[in-house]
C-alpha cells in the first residue's frame, strides 16, 4: 500500500517527526539530497525513495532498505587498471513494523548491522551472467535520525535508540564506509542476528570502538580494507561491453528474530533492496565515479536483477535457519549447443552452502564447465581468513556437480556464505528439460533439493504431461495437466516474449528479455517507425553534434551509458535498417557492406608500421573506417571497393589520402609528423565490398 494510513492512529501521526541534532558522525542529509525539511524548525520530512511494495504496517519491527544511493569510491591498492577499489553506498533504513525497532550501539549487540554489495549483470555467450564482483564488511548501527523517506509517516520515538514506526535512519556512504564501525560478516548469525558480546577492547587502530563483534587491534587500514573491495577490470566500461551493475545493501539485526510477531511474519526475510549503477573511469587519479538508474528496488535482493533468469527459494530448515536463492538460465547458442547458468545467492542461511549438482538430459555431453566466486577480503586479525579456492568438478553419475571442501576438514571453505552469490555454468549438445538439482548445505551436510522446469516452458516445442498428453507451445504441465503458461506476450502475437527472443524471431537489441518492438527503442516521435526523423534527431543527441535534450535523447542510450556513442550508433543501425549484423573484415578479407554492428579491431602488419582496422556502425548511405597506426612512422594500406569504380565521397578527417587511381583503390600515407595510436577516420559511400591489404 502506497503512502495510504491503515489506522486512524497513523493518520495521526502522519509526517510527525522530533528533531535531533546531527552529529559529525552521524550527519544529518541535506536538501541536495533529495529530501524534504520543515521550513520552521529543519525536521526532516522525506527523502528520495520509492514507496515500497507489500503493506504498511508488518506486524512487530521490521526494517527494510528504503533507499540505496550515492555509492562512492574511498580509496584504491594498486596500479590503475590494475588494482582495487574499496567503495561504499548510501542507505537509509525504514520501520515499516507496528512496533519500535530496536537501535542500541554497542556494547549492546541489539542494533541493526548493514551489509553492502556490487554486482554485475553482462552478455555472455549469447545468454546472460550474473556476478558478484565485490561485498564489505558489515556497518554496525548505533543512532537513529528519524525521518519519513519512505512516506508511511513516521511516529517518532524522540530517542536515538529506537526507529519509530513508519520511520526513517540515514546513513551516508562515508559513515557505511568508515572503516572503524565495520565488523566482519563472519561475526554475525545472518538469520538470528546474534553477535559475540563483551565490553570494549580498545587498543589501536580504533581505541573505544573496538568490539568482539568489530576488533581492528593490531592491524593497519589501507584505503579498500573492510570496504565493497572491486578490481578495475570488474569496472572498466572498455573491458565490460554492454554490462550493467546494481548496487545492494542487507540489514541484518535480532529483533526481527526475538520479537514474536516479527518472527512469525517472517520479517528478517525483506532486508535486501538494490539499485541500478552506471559506471565511469578511472580518471587520471584512479577514481571511478557511479551514476543512478531508477528507484530503488525495495525488499528484493540484487539476484532479481536477472529478470530473463528464473528464481528459486532454498530454505533448509524454515523457521530455523534462512534462505538463499537458485537462479537459471539456459539458451540456444547455435551449433546444436546449450548454454547453462546458474547462481547461488545466500541471502541470510546461516548453514551456507558447500556443493551444487545438476543433472544432466538424457545423451548430453557437458563441457566448457566453469565456476566463479567473488574474492574474500585479505587476511587481517581477528576475523576469519576464508579460502578462495574454487570448487571442484565431478562428472560421474549424469551430473555436474560441484563442491568445496567439507566443513569438518576445513572450516574457512571457500563456502557460499551469506550475503555473497557464486556463478556456475556448462554447455550441451541437446536442450535442457525439466530437472532436480541437489544443493548441499555446507556447515550441517543436509541437502535441498531444487525443481528446476523446462526453461523457459514450452519454447522448444511440445511437452509431454505425466499421462503422455502433448501440450501446445504456449503452455506448460502443472500437475500433470496442459495449463496456459504464465510468460509475457508483450506483441501479443501468440508466442511469448522469452520464447521468440531464444529462437531469434524477436530482437533484443539491450538484452532486457523485452522484445525491442515493444520498447519501439530509438523511436524519438513515437511514430511507431524508425525513420529520417528519427536519424536526424539522433545526430543531434550524438556527443560529437552537441547534446541535445538529455530526456529525450534517452531514447538512444541503449547500453545506458549516459552517452549516445559508437555502439548506440551500431544499434540504431540495425533498428533503422532492419539488417543483420554483417561478417566482421579480416587482415586482407572483405567486408560486405554496410558496416559492422560491432566495433572489432583488425591488426594489419605492412612494410614500416604496425596497425589495427576498425569498421564502425554505419547507416546505409556510409561505410566508417578508422585507421590506427601503433608502430613506424609511415605506413601503406590499400582499401579497394569492388562493387563500383571509385570510392565516390571519400571524406578524410585530416586530409590525409589521395584519389582513387583507376583500380578504385585508395592509398593512405602516415608521414612522420603523425603520433603514434592516434586513429583517423575514412567514410566512404555505399555499396561496395572493402577488401584491406598491404600494398
Amino acid at each position: 500500500m502506497r503512502s495510504t494510513c491503515l489506522a486512524l492512529a497513523l493518520c495521526a501521526a502522519l509526517l510527525m517527526t522530533i528533531p535531533r541534532a546531527a552529529s559529525a558522525e552521524h550527519p544529518a542529509p541535506t536538501s541536495g539530497d533529495g529530501y524534504t525539511f520543515a521550513p520552521d524548525d529543519g525536521t526532516l520530512i522525506s527523502g528520495p525513495s520509492s514507496v515500497p511494495e507489500g503493506g504498511f504496517p508488518s506486524p512487530g519491527p521490521d526494517v527494510i532498505v528504503g533507499v540505496v544511493s550515492n555509492t562512492t569510491q574511498y580509496g584504491r591498492t594498486g596500479a590503475i587498471g590494475v588494482g582495487t577499489v574499496g567503495l561504499s553506498h548510501r542507505t537509509e533504513s525504514c520501520n515499516k513494523g507496528d512496533a519500535p525497532y530496536h537501535w542500541f550501539p554497542l556494547p549492546n549487540v541489539d542494533h541493526p548491522m548493514i551489509a553492502m554489495n556490487l554486482y554485475r549483470l553482462r552478455p555472455i555467450n549469447g545468454s546472460q551472467r550474473f556476478e558478484q564482483i565485490g561485498y564489505s564488511w558489515i556497518k554496525h548501527a548505533f543512532s537513529v535520525f528519524e525521518g519519513n523517506a519512505c512516506g508511511f509517516g513516521c511516529q517518532s520515538t524522540g530517542t536515538t535508540t529506537m526507529l519509530g514506526v513508519g520511520c526513517s535512519d540515514p546513513y551516508s556512504s562515508s559513515l557505511n564506509g568508515g572503516q572503524c564501525g565495520l565488523g566482519p560478516r563472519s561475526a554475525v548469525n545472518p538469520y538470528t542476528g546474534v553477535i559475540p558480546g563483551g565490553v570494549g577492547l580498545g587498543g589501536s587502530p580504533c581505541a573505544s570502538l573496538n568490539h568482539p563483534a568489530r576488533d581492528h587491534r593490531g592491524h593497519v587500514h589501507d584505503g579498500i580494507s573492510h570496504r565493497v573491495q572491486v578490481r578495475d577490470v570488474d569496472l572498466m566500461p572498455e573491458l565490460n561491453p554492454g554490462a550493467r551493475y546494481f548496487s545492494e545493501a542487507v540489514y541484518v539485526g535480532p529483533h526481527e528474530f526475538t520479537d514474536p510477531d516479527a518472527f512469525a511474519n517472517q520479517n528478517m526475510h525483506n532486508n535486501a533492496s538494490y539499485r541500478e549503477v552506471t559506471v565511469t573511469g578511472p580518471d587520471f587519479v584512479g577514481r571511478f565515479t557511479f551514476g543512478e538508474v531508477g528507484s530503488t528496488i525495495n525488499e528484493e535482493p540484487a539476484i532479481a536483477a536477472w529478470g530473463t533468469a528464473t528464481l528459486h527459494t532454498i530454505e533448509s530448515v524454515p523457521g530455523v535457519d534462512g534462505r538463499a536463492f537458485l537462479a537459471s538460465k539456459s539458451v540456444s547458442i547455435g551449433g546444436g549447443q546449450w548454454h547453462h547458468e546458474f547462481v547461488i545467492f545466500n541471502f541470510n542461511l546461516d548453514r551456507s552452502i558447500g556443493s551444487l549438482s545438476v543433472p544432466l538430459p538424457p545423451g548430453a555431453t557437458a563441457s566448457d564447465i566453469g565456476f566463479y566466486a567473488p574474492a574474500h577480503h585479505a587476511p587481517e586479525l581477528h576475523a576469519s581468513t576464508y579460502s578462495d579456492d574454487p570448487w571442484t568438478v565431478d562428472l560421474s553419475g549424469g551430473a555436474v556437480t560441484w563442491s568445496t571442501e567439507d566443513f569438518t576438514i576445513n572450516p574457512d571453505a571457500n563456502a557460499i556464505r551469506w550475503g555473497t552469490a557464486y556463478n556456475f555454468r556448462f554447455d550441451t549438445n541437446v536442450p535442457p528439460v525439466e530437472t532436480t538439482v541437489t544443493v548441499g548445505m555446507f556447515k550441517t551436510g543436509e541437502t535441498v533439493e531444487v525443481i528446476l522446469p523446462f526453461i523457459p516452458p514450452n519454447c522448444l516445442g511440445p511437452e509431454d504431461c505425466d499421462d503422455g498428453t502433448p501440450c501446445n507451445g504456449d503452455e506448460e504441465c502443472l500437475d500433470g495437466d496442459c495449463q496456459k503458461a504464465a510468460l509475457v506476450d508483450c506483441n501479443e502475437n501468440g508466442e511469448p516474449d522469452l520464447c521468440e527472443i531464444e529462437a531469434g524471431t524477436a530482437d533484443d537489441i539491450n538484452a532486457n528479455g523485452i522484445p525491442d518492438q515493444c520498447e519501439q527503442l530509438g523511436d524519438f516521435d513515437d511514430d511507431g517507425d524508425v525513420d529520417l526523423i528519427d536519424y536526424e534527431q539522433f545526430l543531434v543527441c550524438v556527443d560529437l553534434f552537441g547534446g541535445g535534450e538529455p530526456m529525450r535523447c534517452a531514447v538512444f542510450d541503449f547500453n545506458s551509458n549516459d552517452a549516445i556513442d559508437l555502439t548506440d550508433f551500431g544499434v540504431f543501425q540495425r533498428l533503422f535498417t532492419g539488417a543483420p549484423q554483417c561478417p566482421l573484415i579480416t587482415g586482407a578479407g572483405t567486408n560486405p557492406g554496410p558496416g559492422s554492428g560491432d566495433i572489432v579491431p583488425v591488426t594489419v602488419d605492412f612494410p614500416g608500421a604496425s596497425g589495427s582496422v576498425v569498421i564502425h556502425p554505419c547507416l546505409p548511405i556510409f561505410g566508417c573506417i578508422e585507421i590506427t597506426i601503433n608502430a613506424g612512422t609511415k605506413g601503406l594500406l590499400n582499401f579497394a571497393c569492388g562493387d563500383q569504380i571509385d570510392f565516390g565521397n571519400v571524406l578524410f578527417n585530416d586530409g590525409v589520402g589521395g584519389p582513387p587511381n583507376d583500380a578504385g583503390e585508395v592509398t593512405f600515407d602516415r608521414g612522420i609528423d603523425f603520433a603514434c595510436g592516434q586513429p583517423f577516420n575514412v567514410v566512404f559511400s555505399l555499396p561496395c565490398n572493402i577488401a584491406v591489404s598491404a600494398p
